[in-house]
């Protein structure tokens, strides 16, 4: 239900309606600084990721809007964590590049980033990232005396694996670790990522709802038409 107006408001948003419908007033823009405040209210969103015997999640904490020439880019700032049975194995700050054109949603009163592209998932070298091995867990899951051999190597430990089958993805997710790599580790979750990312900004899971105290938000739920990037600034047209 429209947010009640005071009676001055509503006297300026009659004028404003008339304007429009008069196509004196075509459109009004926000530039970025302007834009980027409107991102902050639904950060943080959290993002599920399969692992094998355990789970991923990441968190999108920060998002920086830029206009583009005909389009924006995203810039997300994101916590990856990964964790396999109850351990933490691996955790990371990932600065993620995002392509997309602005949307105008007319049944949610809202706009979204359509026309997703992922550009880039770079990882953050700071004192957060965290990469372990693996070797406690497999004492763990590897039974009596043998998950107790530290003469063993750990790749040898890793093939009890997969004897019958049991531990198969278990032991191929583990031998990412091996290397000591992080960004292997990255690497083979980045497709996810993608697919998890795009279809979650493409839902309106980062969407903005125009603002009903606004008179200009106000107008344009009610009378817009589309938006568009143009010279650095979000126009919203009422007049194409």
């Amino acid at each position: 239900m429209p947010h009640p107006l005071s009676w001055i408001s509503r006297l300026q948003y009659f004028f404003m309606t008339c304007l429009v419908k008069w196509k004196r007033l075509r459109h009004f823009s926000l530039d970025e600084q302007e834009l980027n405040e409107l991102l902050t209210p639904g950060l943080p969103l959290e993002l599920l990721l399969e692992v094998p015997a355990g789970k991923g999640l990441l968190k999108i904490l920060k998002a920086k809007l830029a206009l583009r020439s005909n389009d924006i880019q995203l810039e997300l700032y994101c916590d990856l964590k990964l964790d396999v049975m109850a351990n933490r194995l691996y955790q990371a700050h990932l600065r993620v590049l995002v392509g997309a054109r602005p949307e105008f949603n007319r049944s949610s009163r809202s706009l979204r980033p359509t026309d997703i592209q992922i550009d880039t998932i770079q990882l953050i070298q700071d004192d957060y990232l965290l990469l372990k091995d693996g070797r406690n867990l497999l004492s763990r899951i590897l039974p009596g005396s043998v998950g107790n051999l530290l003469n063993s190597t750990l790749g040898n430990a890793l093939d009890l694996l997969s004897q019958g089958g049991i531990y198969a993805d278990l032991r191929d997710y583990l031998q990412l670790y091996l290397s000591g790599s992080k960004q292997r580790v990255l690497d083979y979750h980045k497709n996810q990522i993608e697919n998890q990312l795009a279809q979650t900004l493409s839902q309106g899971k980062l969407e903005y709802r125009l603002d009903e105290t606004s008179l200009d938000e106000r107008l344009f739920a009610e009378l817009g038409q589309k938006v568009e990037v143009k010279e650095g600034r979000l126009l919203f047209i009422f007049h194409p």
